[in-house]
């Protein structure tokens, strides 16, 4: 398969970088101006290539609520790389594991994440930011649609987590159908509270920095007030949570007291939120757009997004698929699309791209990733009515 740098998809979100593309740590204040931001990710780039390492080497990448944690990790795919985001805990917990199970041939960490066993594996240790940039003229690596991109640790993962093949055909299809779906546009500013190391957190960095807009990441969440605060502090214009994060503002911050004027829409995955809550978060703040959604790590994020307007309708719904996907019930292989009106069990969903759907285990952690069939099974049930909403 033809190999292009257009296909890399760092390279694409770096290529789309405008004006206002800042990355905001909120907890300290400190930003990275947007025109910083493609020098400091080709920075990254080159620091690791002349490390030694090499287009399709693996490196686990620490990822805490900073805008360095995302640098690296962009930095990383913009080299050709494949980056294995981790929570700082888990790389600390199973570092060492998932190092050896995965073939990593490097580890980067912040500054102030300390960690032993690189040494004693012999894996390079890469800390912190890059001292010097390349020259502008750093181009990224050259990549085919289905080369592997990342390996990302599925959220329901207990222990050591499992990790999915993501390619870079994936992220690009699936980003572009999540900024159709949500209607973003370049003045866009989200407020991260979700770790990149989830799908769910990627995928919000992914998208609002595709169109050329800037995230703030807050790591202060166990005091809700505060990003509450710093949500009006930096027009932040999306806010991203799983249920327990929307319970948390209902029932633990100000939200009814604090106006969020610029605030354009709530974002909700990461499991069912209770009806009743959802209703409650309209009600409070009816000026954003409450957008619920369904995703999977193995379908690179998002698969389905109920539209705001139809919310009050079909309260409870997972929404449409979006708009490179499909979904057919399980009766067959030939996975005809499910009939309005029908009931599938076990539907799966896939994007119009050949997708990665085998998990890296230790057995196959150094075979060559292989390319399935553009299905993924979801194993959930469901049904449509006339207008497609599940």
């Amino acid at each position: 398969m033809k190999s292009s740098a257009d296909m890399n998809f760092a390279g694409e979100i770096l290529r789309r970088l405008g004006p206002n593309s800042q990355l905001i740590d909120a907890a300290s204040g400190q930003a990275v101006p947007a025109e910083e931001v493609p020098g400091l990710i080709r920075g990254f780039a080159g620091t690791f290539l002349s490390s030694g390492l090499r287009p399709g080497d693996r490196i686990l990448i620490s990822c805490n609520l900073t805008p360095s944690s995302t640098l690296a990790y962009l930095g990383t795919m913009y080299a050709g790389l494949v980056p294995v985001p981790l929570d700082g805990r888990v790389l600390t917990d199973s570092g060492e594991t998932l190092c050896v199970r995965t073939r990593a041939r490097a580890v980067w960490t912040d500054e102030a994440i300390q960690c032993d066993w690189p040494d004693k594996l012999g894996v390079l240790h890469l800390k912190g930011c890059p001292d010097g940039r390349p020259a502008p003229s750093l181009a990224p690596a050259a990549c085919a649609k289905d080369d592997l991109a990342a390996l990302m640790p599925t959220s329901g993962s207990t222990g050591v987590p499992r990790l999915v093949m993501v390619s870079h055909g994936n992220l690009i299809a699936n980003t572009e159908a999540i900024v159709r779906s949500q209607g973003l546009g370049t003045d866009e500013r989200a407020m991260l509270i979700l770790p990149i190391s989830y799908c769910f957190g990627a995928s919000v960095v992914h998208s609002h920095l595709y169109q050329g807009g800037s995230v703030v990441f807050d790591s202060r969440f166990m005091f809700p007030d505060k990003v509450l605060r710093a949500i009006n502090e930096y027009g932040c214009t999306s806010i991203a949570g799983v249920p327990t994060t929307y319970n948390i503002l209902l029932r633990r911050s100000s939200l009814a007291t604090v106006p969020l004027p610029g605030l354009r829409r709530f974002l909700q995955a990461g499991g069912a939120l209770a009806t009743e809550s959802v209703t409650k978060m309209r009600e409070i703040v009816p000026s954003a757009a409450f957008y619920v959604m369904y995703g999977q790590t193995e379908a690179t994020a998002r698969i389905s997004c109920l539209p705001p307007e139809r919310l009050t309708q079909k309260l409870g719904s997972a929404g449409v698929p979006l708009d490179n996907l499909m979904k057919g019930d399980g009766s067959s292989r030939r996975m005809r699309p499910a009939r309005f009106g029908s009931k599938g069990r076990r539907s799966r969903w896939a994007t119009s791209m050949t997708l990665r759907r085998r998990r890296e285990n230790s057995r196959r952690a150094g075979s060559r990733p292989g390319i399935s069939a553009p299905w993924t099974r979801t194993d959930t049930s469901g049904s449509r009515d006339e207008k497609a909403i599940s």
